[in-house]
């Protein structure tokens, strides 16, 4: 299958089968290393004969076969956005066979996705559905990603239903049927769904987060239900045990007209606990693993007990946490959920202590990052230096190019308040720019700039704004004086 999934448009990929079974990691190296090695002695000049192409159409076959044995409620009211992805074509087809009243906005298929980015994880790109949903009183709202494999809910009121909420109430209901069926759901999954799953008398299981590992452990443990954090959801019960998410919302559908709760109501059932945070830290791809595996090894060392199947999860009596290396990006996944709001900073602290050294590394190698990026050369800096608190640079630096590391190493040393007084004022432009870049690359951090240059800087002073506002977006309105 060609797909680029959720990723930008200029994104994509290929998801390979072999012999019924996903074909992924060590294999596609082994493939490759095939490939640049076999002389391909017998491989001849030209083919005798022309490729044949043969195209099959199963689009009547598949919305019969989602729609079998479906029940529909006829007074459900459903708002659909695919969000310009794959599903546009078939949601048109299947939204005139359903029975009940639909609403179905960004069908056309387009690449560019001119509506939004097809990522239903991420509240902006659920805006246009969630005011769809309200303005026309629908019961429910659902989005797919680009390619279909995993869907978005909202509920009537616009709340966001997240995935591994959806996969707590589908659990149930699959549970009904054949109780003790082993259930799936990711690593990032709160502990209390896991004991919520548990609960309803089904055998849950933590595993690896990506499509081509949870599909594996579906043959391997013969699991009626799977789900990920992220949308993907995968039903062996009466299906074929891949991510299907125009099938899952169906299940969804059938399950609230077999229901006399509205999805909110659904939620209010489950544990009241605070919603888990999650902060991706940026490195690199060559280093992103080897941080995880010392930390692991500073685990070990205290006798701490952890969960390794994919990263670092340690549950704890205050609450969970995660570490682990992105599969796609060159970050550090950090995810964490205290079991109460007033938990939350003795949770972080616990957290902070564990991963302290490691976390010092991170930003040596950010720093290395963003010497190369502004120019420097890589002899000026030596990473013993680095992680000396009071280098001299003064006998082989520039008064610009100290600035430059100034402004580099306070912005990575993570400060509650950074204070930028006419700092870049010694800079040229592409250093000034080079600074603007390190600030955006780190908007994930909880610590607040206040810039008070004044002039043509408008784009770095647009910038620190932003990140008052995401640190304190619940405390003051964005005005032209901040109140601290």
């Amino acid at each position: 299958m060609i797909t680029g999934s959720h990723n930008p448009k200029d994104d994509n990929g290929f998801k390979l089968l072999a012999a019924g079974k996903p074909f992924y990691n060590e294999q596609i190296q082994n493939l490759y290393e095939v490939i640049l090695t076999s002389s391909w002695p017998n491989l001849p000049d030209q083919f005798s004969e022309d490729p044949t192409t043969t195209t099959v159409n199963i689009t009547d076959k598949y919305l019969d076969r989602i729609l079998h044995n479906l029940t529909l409620n006829p007074k459900l009211k459903v708002a659909w956005d695919p969000a310009n992805g794959a599903a546009g074509y078939i949601m048109e087809l299947l939204t005139r066979k359903l029975s009940n009243k639909n609403w179905l906005i960004n069908s056309r298929i387009d690449g560019n996705f001119p509506a939004h980015h097809p990522d239903p994880t991420i509240l902006t790109n659920l805006t246009q559905l969630i005011n769809l949903v309200q303005q026309e009183n629908c019961d429910i709202g659902i989005a797919f990603d680009g390619d279909a494999d995993r869907l978005g809910v909202v509920s009537s009121s616009g709340r966001i239903i997240s995935g591994e909420q959806i996969l707590c109430f589908l659990a149930k209901d699959v549970l009904v049927q054949n109780p003790g069926a082993t259930i799936i759901m990711d690593i990032k999954t709160s502990l209390a769904i896991f004991n919520q799953i548990e609960s309803y008398g089904g055998n849950p299981l933590l595993w690896k987060t990506g499509h081509s590992y949870i599909k594996d452990k579906i043959q391997e443990t013969k699991a009626l239900l799977a789900g990920e954090t992220s949308g993907h959801l995968f039903f062996s019960d009466k299906y074929y045990g891949y991510d299907d998410g125009i099938y899952a919302a169906i299940r969804l559908l059938d399950l609230l007209s077999r229901t006399r709760k509205s999805l909110d109501e659904m939620v209010e059932e489950l544990p009241k606990i605070p919603e888990p945070i999650e902060i991706k830290i940026p490195t690199k791809d060559t280093i992103k693993f080897a941080i995880i595996e010392q930390i692991k090894q500073k685990l070990m060392a205290k006798n701490i007990i952890f969960n390794e199947i994919d990263g670092i999860r340690i549950n704890l009596d205050i609450g969970w946490w995660l570490l682990r290396a992105s599969n796609t990006e060159a970050k550090i996944i950090v995810r964490y959920q205290p079991n109460s709001t007033e938990l939350t900073q003795k949770f972080v602290s616990q957290s902070n202590e564990i991963t302290e050294s490691s976390q010092e590394q991170i930003v040596i190698q950010e720093i290395k990052h963003m010497l190369a990026t502004i120019g420097l050369k890589p002899s000026v800096i030596k990473e013993e230096e680095l992680e000396e608190p009071n280098v001299n640079w003064s006998e082989r630096l520039s008064g610009g190019e100290k600035q430059k590391i100034r402004i580099i190493q306070a912005i990575l040393s993570q400060p509650t308040l950074l204070i930028m007084d006419e700092a870049t004022s010694a800079l040229d432009p592409v250093s000034k720019q080079a600074v603007y870049t390190l600030i955006k690359e780190h908007l994930q951090r909880d610590y607040i700039v206040i810039y008070t240059d004044h002039g043509e800087d408008k784009g770095f002073a647009d910038c620190s704004l932003r990140i008052i506002g995401q640190n304190l977006v619940e405390s003051y309105e964005l005005s032209d004086s901040i109140p601290l």
